[in-house]
């Protein structure tokens, strides 16, 4: 439960925040994802004392999607609002539960990655460990992947992000020039583009 809190509060905390560094490298745009618009149930405060008042005396919550279901009857819009969201909540439950363990793992790694304090020094360590995760995934993980990061398949396209993963001497090297390789391109509407 502590692990999904955290999960949904990173979530929430990044929505429509850009990537750190992108003027410098678009490369650092590589793990970004413009998150959609959090989960909120949009109840005016007129409508959440309506529902405080319509509860029954007895009821032993104040959780408002509560009270909007036992004033269901007599309030019928604002328990359409709640079964909307609820609705929509469990969708996104399921979007994130049918991705391959791998991808949801690998997306955790790099939400986490991302709080760090600097990210630019530790990129590079951080590019050439996704690089070896990827590399160990099959074909429907990818497509997977790529559909949560789209920034991420220009990059796999690089020969140094091939070459990242396949010799591990050299990665060091590899990774610095996948770097300056992208510090000619551009980000266009948060996507990663040659110029």
């Amino acid at each position: 439960m502590l692990y999904c809190s955290l999960l949904l509060f990173t979530v929430i905390a990044c929505v429509e925040a850009k990537p750190a560094h992108h003027e410098e490298n678009p490369i650092y745009s590589v793990f970004y994802h413009s998150y959609s618009k959090p989960l909120v149930l949009s109840l005016s405060k007129a409508e959440e004392d309506l529902l405080r008042k319509a509860a029954p005396p007895k009821a032993k919550t104040s959780n408002l999607m509560n009270l909007a279901l036992l004033s269901k009857d007599k309030y019928p819009k604002m328990y359409e609002k709640v079964m909307e969201y609820k609705i929509e909540r469990q969708e996104r439950k399921d979007l994130e539960a049918s991705r391959p363990e791998k991808v949801r793992k690998f997306i955790d790694d790099r939400t986490i990655f991302f709080l760090q304090k600097d990210v630019k020094k530790a990129f590079p360590a951080e590019l050439q460990k996704a690089a070896i995760e990827l590399s160990k995934m099959d074909d429907e993980e990818k497509k997977a992947l790529l559909e949560y990061y789209p920034n991420l398949k220009i990059v796999t396209e690089s020969v140094h992000f091939k070459a990242i993963s396949k010799n591990n001497k050299k990665a060091s090297q590899e990774v610095k020039k996948l770097i300056d390789e992208f510090s000619t391109y551009k980000i266009k509407d948060n996507l990663i583009v040659k110029d």
